[in-house]
C-alpha cells in the first residue's frame, strides 16, 4: 500500500470510529439496559458478553445501511439528480417539505442512498468490522469506567473493594460516602444511607431473603456487621465532619474535587466536544505526545491543561483504564490561522 493509501486508510478507520461512538451516545446505553443481570455486571466490568456484541452487532448493521453520515447524504443527492433544475430543486426545498416533491426525484435520491448504504455496510464488515466492533465497544466502555472514577473523586468518595457500597461497578467505602456528604452539606438527614448504616451496626440480628426450591424465604441470623466499638469511631468522625464549616461545598465538586486535566481527557475520550469554542476531535485517537502538545494549545479559560508533560499524562490514562484505538492514531497536532490540524 502507498504511503498515500495508508495514510487514507487510516483516516476511515478513526471516522468509522467516529461515527460508532456518536451512534454510541444515543443508542448504547438503551441496549445495555436489556441485558439481564449477570451480563450487565459482566459489561460493568468491561467484559463484552456475546449476546450484547450480537445486538449491537444487528443494530450497527441497521444503522449503515439506513442513515448516511451528512457528507455521504449530500453526495448521494449530488450523484442522484444530475438534472440541474431538479438539484436545485431539492435544496432548495426544505426538510420537512421534501415530500412534497415529484414521486421520481424523491424514488431516485432514496434509491441512491439505499445504495451507498449497503456499499458502506459490505465495506465496513469485509474490512475487519466484527473485530473493529469489539474494539470500539473497549475503548466506549473504558470511557464510561474511567468517568464514574471522576465522579466518585467530584462526590469525594473513596474506593475500596467490598466498600459497602458502589457507583456504577465501582466499589467504595460506605463510610466515607457518608461522611463526605455530611461533610459538604453540614446537614446529617442529607448524608446519603445514614440511617441504614447506623442500624447495620448496632441492630442484634440481620434479616435476609434467601431462593429456595419453594421460593424465596424470609430468614433471620445474628447480624456479623454489628460493632459497637466502629459505630463509636463513626460517630465521632461524622460530628467532625459536622463542625467543618470551611469544608462546605455543592457536590458533585467538578472545579476543585477532580484534576482538571483528567476531566477534560475522560470527557473528550470517545466524543468530539467543543471547549470555550474549539472544537476537538475524540482524543481516544492522538497519541500520548500528540494529546499533550493539544492540550497545551487549547484555550480553556478556568484551568490550564498543558501544565503536565507526557509521562504524567500517560500514567493519568492508564490509572483511569483508558484505552486508545488500536490504529490510525493522531501523531501531529499543529495550529495554523486558529484552528487545529491532525495528522
Amino acid at each position: 500500500m502507498s504511503k498515500r493509501g495508508a495514510i487514507e486508510n487510516q483516516a476511515s478507520y478513526r471516522a468509522d470510529a467516529a461515527r460508532f461512538f456518536e451512534w454510541c451516545r444515543f443508542n448504547l446505553n438503551h441496549h445495555a439496559e436489556k441485558l439481564d443481570t449477570a451480563d450487565k455486571e459482566r459489561f460493568e466490568s468491561g467484559k463484552i458478553p456475546k449476546y450484547f456484541l450480537d445486538v449491537v452487532r444487528a443494530a450497527w448493521s441497521t444503522n449503515l445501511k439506513n442513515h448516511l453520515p451528512w457528507d455521504e447524504h449530500f453526495a448521494a443527492i449530488r450523484r442522484a439528480l444530475t438534472n440541474p433544475s431538479d438539484y436545485d430543486r431539492w435544496m432548495n426545498t426544505s426538510m420537512h417539505l421534501l415530500q412534497s416533491l415529484p414521486k421520481r426525484i424523491r424514488v431516485t435520491v432514496s434509491g441512491e442512498e439505499k445504495r451507498r448504504g449497503k456499499e458502506i455496510h459490505d465495506a465496513f464488515f469485509s474490512n475487519g468490522g466484527e473485530t473493529r466492533l469489539v474494539v470500539y465497544l473497549r475503548v466506549w466502555q473504558s470511557q464510561r469506567r474511567a468517568l464514574n472514577k471522576l465522579i466518585i473523586k467530584a462526590w469525594g468518595y473513596r474506593h475500596k473493594v467490598a466498600g459497602g457500597a458502589s457507583v456504577g461497578a465501582t466499589e467504595i467505602d460506605v463510610e466515607r460516602m457518608i461522611l463526605s456528604e455530611a461533610e459538604a452539606t453540614g446537614s446529617a438527614l442529607k448524608a446519603t444511607g445514614l440511617p441504614l448504616f447506623l442500624r447495620s451496626l448496632w441492630e442484634t440480628d440481620k434479616t435476609l431473603i434467601v431462593k429456595t426450591a419453594a421460593g424465596f424465604e424470609r430468614r433471620v441470623i445474628p447480624n456479623p456487621d454489628r460493632s459497637e466499638a466502629r459505630l463509636n469511631r463513626f460517630l465521632i468522625k461524622l460530628g467532625r465532619a459536622l463542625a467543618r464549616t470551611k469544608k462546605r461545598r455543592a457536590l458533585p465538586d467538578w472545579l476543585h474535587g477532580v484534576d482538571q486535566t483528567e476531566r477534560f481527557i475522560v470527557h473528550g475520550w470517545c466524543e468530539s466536544i467543543t471547549v470555550d469554542n474549539e472544537h476537538w476531535p475524540p482524543l481516544c485517537f492522538l497519541t500520548t505526545p500528540a494529546l499533550t502538545r493539544f492540550l497545551r494549545m487549547c484555550k480553556v479559560t478556568h484551568s490550564k491543561l498543558g501544565g503536565k508533560d507526557s509521562r504524567t499524562i500517560e500514567r493519568a490514562i492508564q490509572r483511569l483504564g483508558l484505552v486508545r484505538i488500536p490504529q490510525g492514531r493522531i501523531k501531529y497536532v499543529e495550529r495554523r490561522g486558529g484552528s487545529f490540524h491532525f495528522s
